[in-house]
């Protein structure tokens, strides 16, 4: 497609599934040099084969690393799996759950996860990417942390007030 991301390494969070999967394989087709997705699961929500797999038959490096980014320890090591491809040049923090019960029957430690998870997309990237990268990051022409939000975050439901919540938040 073009060379826009020509030796650059990619890190995509929520990438096996969805928005994630399309910036992940977009990211092979713009040439980059390895695509490193992360997840709980390898699997994609609408079947199919892994990503990691569709981006190889691309010609482009890519592995998974299982990473819950609600913990510290797993962004870190991450980022740490990015050193064996040169480190991080382009973040992309595209991390969302949705809760199966919400509103007056969500608990407090579901509610406190959704809300690390959905709200804090840029602060785990930033937490996750060590201080040393930062200024190579942002120094390079290419280097790139970004977010991704659902158009779920666009609109509202009476039955997921919690979850819009933190999708709107994120606009």
């Amino acid at each position: 497609m073009s060379d826009l991301l020509k030796a650059k390494t990619v890190v995509v969070t929520g990438a096996p599934s969805a928005i994630g999967r399309a910036i992940a394989l977009k990211a092979a087709e713009h040439g980059a040099k390895a695509v490193i997705i992360s997840d709980v699961t390898e699997t994609p929500r609408e079947g199919g084969e892994p990503t990691v797999d569709e981006i190889k038959k691309l010609g482009v490096q890519s592995l998974f690393v299982k990473t819950d980014v609600s913990k510290r320890a797993e962004n870190d090591a991450l980022i740490e799996v990015a050193d064996a491809f040169g480190g991080v040049d382009v973040m992309v923090a595209n991390t969302g759950i949705t809760l199966k019960a919400d509103g007056a029957d969500v608990t407090e430690d579901d509610y406190r996860r959704l809300m690390w998870v959905n709200l804090d997309a840029l602060k785990k990237a930033d937490i996750a990417t060590p201080p040393k990268t930062w200024p190579e990051l942002f120094a390079s022409p290419s280097g790139y942390l970004g977010e991704a939000e659902s158009i779920s975050s666009r609109g509202v439901s009476i039955e997921l007030p919690a979850t819009q919540t933190t999708r709107a938040c994120c606009r």
